[in-house]
């Protein structure tokens, strides 16, 4: 005789929960994932988890969604005494009671609550994106903040910064406060009043709430600047002469060192003005300590006369210095008005041009006329080629001019080119300006050697309005040639009659002679 075992499987009981802990204690933030740990006693093989926080003592979960919150990442352990899950505390600040509910798979549950406190999160900063910003001593300087205050009062804390090359470690560290326009909910800042150098370090804020020693949401604002208060320590002009006097279009070099921001004055909108006249933006170049840059002087000085050159820099915070410096300027020759004094429009080699230049500021001209083409050295003009129209017009013209015969350059460059003309330095008088005139030139077609010998000069043009030597030599030829037949008209004319008279006496002679 024996007996028979059967074997089936025996159901675990209906869960209960003996103790749930929570990671971080019972006070909660809202909106923050918390871990639970819930123990069982028996066992259970448990299918789902839900919470609810209630200030009630009883919570009744049904199948309304808004009753309960699902649990999240249940995870069985120890043999299915123990699970771990994760819920997200919600709902107001206060006191609550927090409701955790397992469901095993044969759908029986089991309820516990536990006391918790739910708070409310620290508000937050967060920096927004912004260019670089310049400011100079005393300006208000908008923080690039937005806040994020999470339902807490605003006016429990307050925003502290400091601007400083690494971040403060305790709450000390932060000893300037900002002020919160609560309209357009923003913070700012003031520059400080004296700006020795320049500040390029990040500002360090956070919040801190009144009475608690907490920094709540440290943040590090960067690209805010501070411009040091430029100055221009000097200018002048670079010729140590006090009593230098300048001519017409020279060049003056003019220098000055500067304290301004990075140190750099080429970026800080550099720019100079004559007297009343409009500004000039110019190239700084820098040497060491020093900045240089060159103004040309007026084409025209009629008389000796001193100007102020004032320079001015702006730094990018839109402060803004001037210096000024005097130089003078010398009477000058002035030329100008440079015309054809013939009808063509092109020239080649061999050709002469012949210009008509007007001269004023002095009674003549004491230097020597200068040339060239196309930026090339100048060259003297030999002054057999230099005519003084208003002599013969009009002793008293003014301005005088001048007629210039320039020879056209051996090697020519075929189009447009450009002549320039000046007066060198001739005993008192100073250099003049420079004149120019476009001047087309072309390769003759059958160019005919140039002989420069006294024999066979160089042609010269026929003037606007004038005569050439071949017109005015046939003018002369004929004048003469009428003089002379006007002289043989008289000769002709006298003959006959003494003819005619000798004819008469001979008649009168005869006629009382007896035959």
């Amino acid at each position: 005789m024996y007996s028979r075992s059967s074997s089936r499987k025996v159901l675990d009981g209906p869960p209960s929960i003996s103790d749930f802990t929570i990671e971080g204690g019972t006070e909660l933030t809202i909106g923050n994932t918390y871990p639970i740990t819930i123990t069982l006693s028996p066992s259970s093989d448990l299918a789902d988890c839900f919470y609810a926080f209630d200030t009630e003592t009883q919570h009744t979960f049904s199948d309304d969604a808004a009753s309960k919150s699902q649990c999240t990442e249940l995870l069985g352990i120890s043999d299915k005494t123990e699970y771990t899950a994760k819920l997200q505390a919600s709902g107001s600040a206060g006191s609550f009671n927090l409701f955790i509910q397992v469901v095993d798979r044969e759908g029986r549950d089991n309820v516990r609550s536990k006391g918790v406190t739910l708070l409310l999160p620290l508000p937050t900063l967060s920096i927004l994106e912004h260019p670089i910003s310049y400011f100079k001593h005393g300006d208000p300087v908008t923080l690039p903040v937005s806040t994020n205050w999470n339902q807490n009062d605003k006016e429990q804390y307050s925003l502290k910064f400091v601007k400083q090359q690494h971040p403060p470690s305790e709450i000390d560290g932060y000893i300037n406060e900002a002020t919160y326009d609560q309209q357009n909910d923003q913070y700012t800042i003031t520059a400080p009043n004296s700006i020795d150098s320049d500040d390029k370090n990040p500002i360090y804020i956070a919040l801190i709430k009144t009475g608690s020693d907490e920094i709540i949401s440290p943040q590090k604002i960067e690209n805010i600047f501070y411009c040091i208060e430029p100055k221009i320590l000097s200018f002048k002009d670079s010729n140590q002469n006090d009593d230098y006097q300048y001519f017409a279009e020279q060049t003056v070099s003019l220098e000055f060192e500067a304290k301004i921001f990075d140190d750099d004055a080429t970026i800080a909108q550099p720019q100079y003005q004559i007297e009343e006249d409009n500004a000039v933006d110019i190239i700084l170049e820098k040497k060491g300590s020093k900045y240089t840059f060159t103004y040309t002087t007026k084409e025209n000085i009629p008389k000796d006369e001193n100007i102020k050159i004032t320079l001015t820099l702006t730094d990018k915070a839109g402060q803004s210095v001037s210096k000024e410096v005097v130089i003078h300027l010398r009477t000058s020759p002035h030329i100008y008005g440079p015309t054809f004094n013939s009808d063509k429009s092109e020239y080649s080699t061999g050709d002469v041009i012949v210009l008509v230049i007007k001269f004023e500021n002095f009674d003549s001209r004491e230097g020597k006329f200068m040339y060239r083409f196309n930026k090339d050295d100048f060259k003297e003009l030999d002054d057999s080629k230099v005519t003084t129209l208003s002599k013969f017009r009009n002793i008293l013209a003014d301005p005088v001019s001048y007629q210039l015969s320039i020879p056209s350059p051996e090697n020519i460059q075929e189009g447009e080119n450009t002549l320039e003309v000046k007066l060198a330095q001739g005993n008192d008088q100073p250099e003049s300006n420079v004149v120019s005139q476009k001047i087309t030139f072309v390769k003759a077609a059958n160019p005919e050697p140039v002989d420069p010998t006294p024999e066979k000069p160089i042609p010269t043009p026929s003037p606007k309005g004038g005569l050439s030597g071949g017109q005015i030599a046939g003018i002369v030829f004929g004048v003469l040639l009428g003089i002379v037949i006007i002289v043989l008209i008289v000769y002709f004319v006298f003959c006959k009659k003494s003819q005619e008279k000798s004819s008469e006496e001979l008649e009168e002679s005869g006629s009382g002679v007896e035959v």
